[in-house]
């Protein structure tokens, strides 16, 4: 079937079962999917790290593919017999997905990443072998000043709450992890009932081996000692301004509640306000600037972040008088014709990807503990009205955005 006639269809079947174990076993059935794709996913993420040691979630991110398998490491003998395996942390969820151009090698993959996910990091070189790959990558993101500003903002308005920290952690935090960390937050999380299974199949037939193979995970934590709960959440750093220009590098964020059913509603206004609003409201002297949208349990974060030549504050004036306008107009009908054409376009490239449809599904899995959200995204965005769009206008409108600036040219 070609790209544009994929695009047209969203014919999928969505399979959702539970294990005896505990294991949520979801399956998107797509008979015209270009490849497949099984994994495992667990609730959590970075938002079950301990306070003081954050980024625990990203290092076992790291850690688990190196599980040794035969001669070789879980990751590369997965990539010897033809499978991707390509892990994520996000603040929700820890997900190590495969994907096959045959779904026949898929059960021997996931039972070769089910053993290692089932068996405690035990290996303390490889632990700050990765901890230095993983302070490089984060320096790369600090470097970053827009992505700085961003990750300060979340912060802020998630403080004092497990939200408060990027997924990769904080480069202090990450530099003194050690080994007894990752192995309690492996066996709090590595578990059955902590765990789903979650395929993009064109048929059923390899469900029953899949299964097999995820229900050797564990039911049950293994007892280890207990962490010092008296350690505090580790503190947002100040972003550097060295080698900025001058001029003023800014956020400005708001943390709403957002349920399964307005995501739809949400975007939309989001998407109008970013590509409308935003740019004439930013104004000439505003050099570069980028808007962060980051879902979670406990709200969705939305942060802009500027770098700007004027005050911060006389373009966070000319937004929230943007915001407060818009709230008190109706979308003509032809605009939100433009929103739902172009949302329905997204959703339905993401369901032809069969790793991003895995995605969606995962991340409605651990956010709203409904898998089969996406499958009536295309119905939500076809059934959006101008008053639903405008009523996260209103709710932006009246909420007190926090903001944060660093000044370059230091």
């Amino acid at each position: 079937m070609a790209m544009a006639e994929r695009l047209q269809s969203d014919a999928s079947t969505v399979v959702d079962r539970q294990l005896d174990t505990g294991v949520r076993v979801i399956t998107v059935l797509r008979a015209d999917a270009p490849y497949a794709v099984a994994g495992v996913w667990l609730k959590g993420g970075s938002a079950a790290d301990e306070a003081g040691r954050e980024g625990t979630a990203h290092l076992l991110e790291h850690l688990l593919p190196l599980h040794p398998c035969g001669e070789t490491t879980t990751q590369i003998a997965i990539e010897r017999m033809g499978g991707l395996l390509t892990p994520e942390t996000g603040r929700d969820y820890l997900a190590f997905p495969i994907a096959a151009a045959v779904a026949d090698a898929l059960p021997k993959m996931v039972a070769w990443l089910v053993a290692a996910m089932a068996a405690p990091p035990s290996d303390a070189t490889v632990l700050e072998r990765e901890k230095t790959l993983l302070r490089l990558e984060m320096m790369a993101q600090w470097d970053d000043p827009l992505w700085a500003v961003k990750t300060v903002v979340e912060a802020r308005l998630f403080a004092g709450t497990p939200y408060a920290h990027p997924p990769s952690g904080w480069l202090e935090s990450v530099a003194h992890l050690e080994l007894d960390a990752v192995q309690r937050y492996h066996a709090r999380q590595c578990i059955a009932p902590n765990a789903a299974l979650i395929a993009v199949l064109p048929r059923l037939e390899h469900m029953a081996a899949l299964e097999v193979a995820v229900a050797a995970l564990p039911k049950v934590p293994t007892p280890l000692p207990s962490a010092d709960t008296s350690q505090p959440f580790t503190s947002a750093p100040a972003p550097s301004t060295k080698g900025q220009r001058d001029g003023v590098i800014w956020g400005m964020g708001w943390r709403l509640t957002v349920a399964a059913d307005e995501e739809a509603a949400l975007r939309a206004w989001l998407h109008y306000w970013q590509s409308v609003l935003l740019p004439v409201a930013l104004g000439s002297g505003v050099q570069e600037w980028r808007l962060f949208v980051n879902p979670t349990r406990q709200g969705w974060a939305i942060v802009l972040a500027v770098r700007s030549r004027v005050a911060a504050s006389e373009v966070q004036r000319r937004i929230a008088a943007s915001l407060r306008q818009t709230a008190a107009v109706i979308l003509p009908p032809e605009r939100l014709s433009l929103l739902q054409q172009r949302l329905l376009l997204e959703h339905r490239c993401r369901i032809v990807d069969p790793l991003e449809c895995a995605r969606s599904v995962g991340q409605a899995w651990a956010l709203y503990d409904n898998p089969t959200a996406p499958s009536g995204y295309a119905a939500a965005v076809a059934g959006l009205s101008a008053d639903s769009v405008r009523t996260f206008a209103q709710r932006m409108a009246e909420a007190e955005p926090l903001t944060f600036e660093v000044r370059g040219g230091g």
